[in-house]
């Protein structure tokens, strides 16, 4: 076979580089020294992947991981149950789910192709729907103020438990507050507004007497989450007045 032939001899005439390496530590002391060297540190670190202070460190990483995870979560799901609590507030049914957040994203007018390519958050939608319930109650604001005659008076709060003035039943104050029945009665007394009486099924309260007692239970309340459900509340009654 000629010297040149490829088929068959190359192997025994391919020269590796760690064989040439290995040759050289034999000849030269500082590449010998390098040699062992570099053996220390596989057999250190091979030792410490077996050891049980590298499972220990393992273990402790992937428990800091999670916890890390794990409060992360914790503040999306606590920043999406505020958010659902404001919108419930407000009169939204709050979002539970992907579908229930793209159909609120529709309601408040979010353009068709945002809400297409998917490139909103949960944060756009709250925004836009806050926006459009300010929007919407300014413009029957205005829209009242407009059909109103120049000398009919504006509605105050002593008329306003005419028969035409809204009302609200007792479960549409527990909605604005998440309070029970004997909590609010505590502050509608507290406020100097009636109750209703044992049995009574249709008692409803004016808009006045609602904001009385909103206004105690904002300055009485410890409780964050019936502050901001009552702040939102009576901002609203507020708007609308």
């Amino acid at each position: 076979m000629a010297k040149g032939d490829s088929s068959k001899g190359e192997p025994s005439r391919r020269i590796r580089a760690g064989d040439a390496f290995m040759r050289l530590a034999e000849r030269d002391p500082a590449a010998r020294e390098a040699l062992r060297r570099y053996q220390e540190h596989v057999r250190a670190a091979a030792t410490y992947f077996q050891s049980a202070e590298f499972r220990r460190d393992l273990e402790r990483d992937r428990r800091e991981h999670q916890e890390a995870i794990e409060k992360l979560a914790e503040q999306i799901r606590q920043s999406i149950r505020a958010t659902g609590d404001e919108l419930t507030a407000r009169g939204f049914k709050a979002p539970e789910t992907l579908e229930e957040w793209e159909h609120l994203a529709r309601i408040v007018e979010m353009p068709f192709e945002t809400i297409r390519s998917g490139n909103y958050t949960f944060s756009d939608v709250y925004t836009m729907a806050l926006a459009w319930i300010d929007r919407q109650q300014l413009k029957e604001r205005v829209a009242n103020q407009v059909s109103r005659k120049p000398d009919e008076p504006r509605t105050t709060e002593a008329s306003e438990s005419s028969p035409t003035s809204p009302t609200y039943t007792v479960a549409a104050l527990r909605e604005m507050t998440t309070l029970g029945n004997t909590a609010l009665n505590e502050y509608a007394k507290k406020a100097g507004v009636a109750t209703p009486g044992r049995g009574q099924k249709n008692f409803r309260y004016s808009a006045a007497d609602v904001r009385k007692i909103l206004r105690v239970i904002i300055e009485g309340t410890t409780e964050k989450r019936v502050l901001t459900r009552c702040q939102a509340a009576l901002s609203r009654l507020e708007i609308t007045k």
